[in-house]
């Protein structure tokens, strides 16, 4: 089970579902128990409160990155191509880490947090770029070789 990059990703965005599922629950409650105004959420601008917000920017940070993700992993995957282990391990590390990224966004704003945070991100970018390494050099290699 842990050995698919698919189900890697799969996972990946199921939570990245969650947590826009949260986003609009809170949302929802923050409009109907609230009181706030359908318009004062909009897009691309700071809005709602200190913990919504964290919310939010956890999940749309799931949103950028999934595209990424998803392209190497899909690349590789409808290529042919063996997948490397270090390319499954390097996609256990993203789907594994982000949730940690998310929870540690969404809980707090400290100097530590944050830190700790860019941290976490870091690793999933250079597992991330480490993937992109692996699936072009094995595509590379199948080009070499020629289909099977």
């Amino acid at each position: 089970m842990l050995d698919n990059p698919l189900l890697h990703l799969t996972l990946f965005a199921g939570w990245t579902i969650f947590l826009l599922i949260l986003v609009e629950l809170v949302r929802a409650w923050l409009m109907s128990v609230r009181g706030y105004a359908v318009t004062a959420f909009p897009s691309g601008e700071r809005h709602g409160p200190e913990a919504y917000w964290r919310l939010y920017r956890a999940q749309a940070n799931c949103l950028e990155f999934l595209p990424m993700y998803g392209a190497v992993i899909g690349v590789l995957a409808v290529s042919g191509a063996p997948i490397p282990p270090l390319f499954t391990l390097a996609s256990l590390v993203i789907v594994v880490v982000r949730p940690l990224q998310s929870l540690v966004h969404i809980t707090s704003t400290g100097a530590l947090a944050i830190r700790m945070r860019a941290s976490l991100f870091l690793l999933q970018l250079s597992a991330l770029a480490f993937m992109c390494w692996l699936a072009v050099d094995a595509l590379l290699s199948l080009q070499i070789q020629g289909p099977s």
